[in-house]
Formats: C-alpha cells, sequence, structure tokens
C-alpha cells in the first residue's frame, strides 16, 4: 500500500443491493488502485466467499438490508463455513443501520468494523485501511 493508492493490489468483495451504491463505492475503491467483485445480496456473496481461494479478497464489504439474505445473516454464514480466511477475514459493515441495537448486532454476527451511510470517501478508505492494519496484526 502507497499513500497515492492504499489499496494497491488488494481485492474486495462488495455487498450491497443497490446499483448506485456499488457505483460509489467501488469507483472510491478503484481509485485507490483496488479490485472489487460485487455481490448484490447476501446469499450471493456467501457463495462467492466460499468458492474463493485463500487470501483472494483483503476485505468484505457488507450492507444489512438487502433482499434474499441480509448483511447480518451472510455474515454468520462467511464465518461458519470451512474456508481458511472465515475467522479472519475482516468484514465490514456498511449500513444506515444506525441503533444502537443494529450496530450491536453487526458486531454480534462476525463484522469487525462499522461505518454509517452515507459516508464521506476519505471514511471508506480509512476504514478499510484500519480493516487490512487490525487483519494483518491478527495474522
Amino acid at each position: 500500500m502507497t499513500s497515492d493508492n492504499p489499496l494497491a493490489g488488494l481485492k474486495f468483495l462488495l455487498v450491497e443491493d443497490l446499483e448506485l451504491n456499488r457505483t460509489i463505492a467501488k469507483t472510491l475503491i478503484v481509485s485507490c488502485g483496488g479490485k472489487v467483485e460485487e455481490s448484490v445480496d447476501g446469499d450471493a456473496a456467501v457463495e462467492r466467499f466460499r468458492i474463493s481461494a485463500k487470501g483472494e479478497f483483503a476485505a468484505i464489504l457488507m450492507d444489512i438490508r438487502m433482499p434474499i439474505m441480509d448483511g447480518w445473516k451472510a455474515t454468520e454464514a462467511i464465518r461458519a463455513l470451512n474456508h481458511p480466511d472465515a475467522q479472519i477475514i475482516p468484514i465490514i459493515a456498511v449500513t444506515s443501520e444506525d441503533t444502537a441495537e443494529d450496530i450491536k448486532r453487526c458486531f454480534d454476527s462476525g463484522m469487525n468494523f462499522y461505518l454509517e451511510k452515507p459516508y464521506q470517501p476519505q471514511d471508506l478508505i480509512k476504514t478499510i485501511c484500519q480493516a487490512i492494519r487490525s487483519a494483518h496484526r491478527i495474522n
């Protein structure tokens, strides 16, 4: 990671059902050197992570309110997978759910970080960088 491209060489799984929100997050990540793979619901995200190679994704950005499977259930399902990264990959809640109960539920489901929408561009990148640094300290 460099200051100009702090996400260079890193790939992220972006789980968001709204196209506009996906476009905004993807544009920001790519502008910082990262790569993004998108999922439009939690069920698709769990399956995509399940078949991913060890270390393929640096982090997962997870919306909460989505069709088919919400972000809380998707996070729980990812953490329960028999995948070498299932317990260590940083999962960032990126959501407009802002009650204390909703935030607690994010962490209880296995998410590591929380970012409230709407967010400032620098806050998204800062949170991703914190998540990556945190994961490297653990591993």
